[in-house]
C-alpha cells in the first residue's frame, strides 16, 4: 500500500483499507476516507491545519463487511440506531410511513417484509442477510457485537436470547390470538408437519429476528417464495404468527 505521507491520516485498529481523516476541510461519512480517497486528495500537500478532528467515532462505525446486509421491518420505531452499522448495506421497509423510501402495505408483520425482501431480490441477495424487527434491542442483547461476530457461514442462526412461550390461545404473549385454528389453517396442506408439536404449552419462537446465509433462500424455487409471501397476511389477522411457526 503505497500511500503519499499525511499529516491528517490516521490508521484504525483492524483496519487496513480505511482511515480516519483528521483535517477539518475534508467531508466524508464520519470522517472515514479509502486508499483510494488518500491517493488522490490534495491536502498532504498543504501545510498542517491548526487544529485537527478528534478521532471520536465509536470502533462500531469504522466497520465494514462486504458481504452482509441488514433488512430491517419497521413499522413507526425509531431505527436510529442502524447508522451504528453504516458499513453494512441496510435496507429499511417501512409500513407505518407511505413516503418511505421503501413502503409496504401494514400486513402480515415482520414475516411479511422478510418474504417481500426474499422474493423481490432472489437473484441479488446478499451471502449473508440480518432480518431484523425496527426494535431489534427488546429481543436480542449485544446485537452489535452479534452482528459483526458472525462468521463467514453462519449457516440459519436465531438472533433473540429468549423464547416466548404461549398456548394455543395465544396466551399470555399475543392474548385473543386464535393460534390453534391458524396454525391448522397454515399446516393444512403439509402433511409431513403434525400440528401435535404445539402440545399444551409451544415455545413457537424468539422474536423473529434470524441470519441466514443466501443458499436456503435460492434452492426453493422463486414462485414457491412469491406464492408463500402472502401468506402472513392471511388467516384473519393471524398468519404471520403461524407462517412464522412452519418455517
Amino acid at each position: 500500500m503505497n500511500l503519499p505521507a499525511c499529516h491528517s491520516r490516521r490508521l484504525l485498529a483492524g483496519e487496513r483499507n480505511v482511515f480516519f481523516c483528521a483535517h477539518p476541510r475534508l467531508h466524508a461519512l464520519h470522517d472515514i476516507v479509502t486508499t483510494a480517497v488518500c491517493k488522490s486528495c490534495c491536502l498532504p500537500t498543504d501545510p498542517p491545519p491548526n487544529r485537527f478532528r478528534s478521532l471520536t467515532a465509536c470502533p462500531d462505525h469504522l466497520r465494514q463487511r462486504s458481504d452482509l446486509q441488514l433488512v430491517i421491518a419497521r413499522y413507526r420505531e425509531n431505527v436510529q440506531w442502524r447508522y451504528q452499522f453504516h458499513g453494512l448495506s441496510t435496507t429499511v421497509y417501512d409500513k407505518g410511513d407511505a413516503r418511505a423510501e421503501n413502503p409496504l402495505p401494514n400486513i402480515g408483520r415482520e414475516a411479511h417484509t422478510y418474504l417481500h425482501h426474499i422474493v423481490t431480490h432472489y437473484d441479488r441477495l446478499a451471502p449473508i442477510t440480518v432480518f431484523l424487527q425496527g426494535n431489534p434491542h427488546a429481543h436480542v442483547r449485544n446485537l452489535c457485537e452479534k452482528i459483526w461476530n458472525l462468521p463467514a457461514d453462519p449457516g440459519f442462526q436465531d438472533l433473540c436470547d429468549h423464547v416466548l412461550v404461549e398456548d394455543r390461545h395465544g396466551e399470555p404473549i399475543q392474548r385473543g390470538l386464535p393460534l390453534e385454528r391458524c396454525t391448522r389453517r397454515y399446516l393444512a396442506n403439509r402433511p409431513r408437519i403434525s400440528l401435535s408439536v404445539m402440545g399444551p404449552r409451544v415455545s413457537p419462537s424468539r422474536g423473529r429476528m434470524y441470519c441466514a446465509v443466501r443458499e436456503p433462500f435460492t434452492n426453493a424455487r422463486w414462485s414457491w417464495w412469491s406464492i408463500v409471501r402472502w401468506a402472513p397476511g392471511r388467516s384473519s389477522g393471524c398468519g404471520s404468527a403461524s407462517s412464522k411457526r412452519g418455517w
